[in-house]
């Protein structure tokens, strides 16, 4: 049994007895990856612009908004290379920093699943252990769910709580 409700934003969100599902609004996503033998002065960039360091592998970086900054989630991709996402949507990357980066904002949609047992129902979609004690908060991993390539990410709160990133072109 389950129940639809909307949030504020119009984002469909569905409830079970334990569990909530959610469509995730769009943000502003960019990939990121360095110029040849540029990788050092792109970490150096980011921390002196965003205030926060790239992400080691399977790791996300958060910074939080202001008036001034807007809050960004930096998620290791693949080697030498991540996903910065703004929440406000219509940001974009300073033009100084050394990288080779290409808008991404249409290329996902994202979903959250929160609860308790989670853990249990993506088990049966992913060849992955995402037991609380193992696939702790604010990690990432490119994995594959029924031949289609996601990116799985859990979710930084005290609740419960994995993100599931599709290609929208699926």
């Amino acid at each position: 049994m389950y129940n639809e409700k909307y949030s504020n934003d119009d984002w469909q969100i569905v409830t079970g007895q334990d569990w909530e599902l959610q469509a995730l609004a769009p943000t502003s996503l960019w990939s990121l990856k360095p110029v040849r033998d540029k990788e050092r002065e792109l970490h150096e960039k980011i921390e002196m612009h965003y205030k926060v360091k790239l992400p080691q592998t399977g790791k996300i970086a958060h910074t939080h908004s202001n008036k001034k900054t807007n809050a960004i989630s930096i998620l290791w991709y693949a080697q030498n290379q991540w996903l910065i996402s703004f929440k406000k949507e219509n940001a974009i990357l300073p033009t100084n920093i050394a990288c080779i980066y290409t808008k991404q904002s249409d290329a996902w949609v994202k979903f959250s699943l929160r609860g308790g047992r989670t853990h249990l129902v993506l088990e049966r979609l992913f060849n992955l252990d995402l037991r609380p004690h193992i696939f702790q908060p604010d990690n990432v991993v490119r994995t594959n769910m029924h031949h289609l390539n996601v990116i799985v990410l859990r979710e930084p709160s005290a609740t419960l709580g994995y993100q599931i990133w599709c290609p929208r072109s699926w």
